[in-house]
């Protein structure tokens, strides 16, 4: 299976759909809300004090540097100047998720608290924290949980609105138009709707900890380890941007991974490096270079290092060829 394609199901009773934002605000606009995740949009502190509109950190901490990358709760009051500064928000900074919901703030809150600490079998006894509020996370939520969970989280909420970007892991059950790399999407052009098919009454919490169970935290870790083609194909694309045609990035990440387990290289560091040999210098960059072929195959424990010095000193030879040529 092609490494960048989203082979995904969710969660059963959840239906998915890309809703019209324009449908999405005008429907019961007093009910519609949004949680912004600080990490990922570190000046939200400082424009909700300046803005006010009802809000809420769903931290407890006081302390403003811990704030800074808390994620908020924020009520998103029809054509309001915080509704303006969340439509302009570029959907691949993953920093917004809406929803519908007709409880009040001290509600939502308190039922959203629960989530921000997650208890995994990979470490029984300590919680670590949980950013569901990232749209790439929620929708591995979606996937990931039991309906009995599932159920819980949607407790009290109609529907969420996921912004798509490249990162969104569209299950395959829904025929849904992927963000192609280095497409700039605003919030208000795309947006997944997730919703129960048959809303049922969530079963009763008789703790306040959120606790995965081995193969729902096996799930997690499939979807992640699946959307690292996706951060890598990116990351190359954020740092050589319109140097190269956008489909030889995705095919560099390809065939990176393919032949990385040869190689023996495992760490992101490693992968990244070779994407990068094979983006500059073409699929088959170790056979047309004996030297190439001799640092990776090395086992010296520096071998990562004189790689990359390597293919420098390959970049400049392209640069300065290509200066000759004009």
């Amino acid at each position: 299976m092609d490494i960048l394609q989203k082979d995904l199901n969710t969660s059963p009773g959840i239906s998915i759909a890309e809703t019209p934002w324009q449908v999405i605000k005008s429907h019961e606009p007093s009910n519609l809300w949004a949680l912004v995740d600080g990490a990922n949009w570190p000046e939200i502190q400082s424009i909700l004090a300046e803005q006010v509109p009802p809000h809420a950190c769903l931290y407890s901490t006081t302390d403003p540097d811990s704030q800074r990358i808390a994620p908020w709760l924020i009520r998103v009051e029809p054509d309001s100047a915080i509704q303006s500064l969340l439509e302009a928000r570029d959907s691949n900074t993953h920093a917004v998720v809406f929803f519908h919901s007709p409880k009040g703030i001290r509600q939502l809150r308190d039922h959203f608290r629960r989530y921000t600490m997650l208890w995994t079998p990979a470490n029984p006894d300590m919680p670590v924290y949980f950013r569901f509020y990232d749209p790439r996370v929620l929708l591995d939520m979606i996937t990931a949980l039991d309906e009995a969970k599932t159920a819980q989280f949607f407790n009290g909420i109609e529907a969420f609105y996921i912004p798509i970007s490249y990162h969104t892991c569209l299950p395959k059950s829904v025929n849904i138009l992927p963000v192609s790399l280095g497409e700039t999407v605003l919030i208000t052009e795309r947006c997944l709707r997730l919703a129960q098919d048959h809303p049922v009454d969530a079963i009763s919490q008789t703790s306040q900890s959120f606790k995965v169970s081995q193969a729902e935290y096996q799930r997690f870790a499939d979807l992640l380890r699946q959307r690292k083609p996706l951060n890598l194909a990116a990351k190359l694309y954020h740092t050589y941007q319109a140097l190269f045609p956008v489909k030889r990035y995705e095919a560099s990440v390809q065939i990176a991974y393919r032949n990385a387990p040869y190689y023996q290289f495992q760490s992101e560091n490693e992968l990244m490096l070779l994407a990068d040999c094979y983006l500059w210098l073409g699929q088959d960059f170790p056979a047309q270079s004996p030297a190439a072929e001799v640092l990776l195959t090395e086992m010296h424990p520096q071998r990562l290092h004189h790689l990359m010095a390597w293919l420098q000193a390959e970049k400049q030879i392209t640069f300065e060829n290509a200066s000759m040529t004009q």
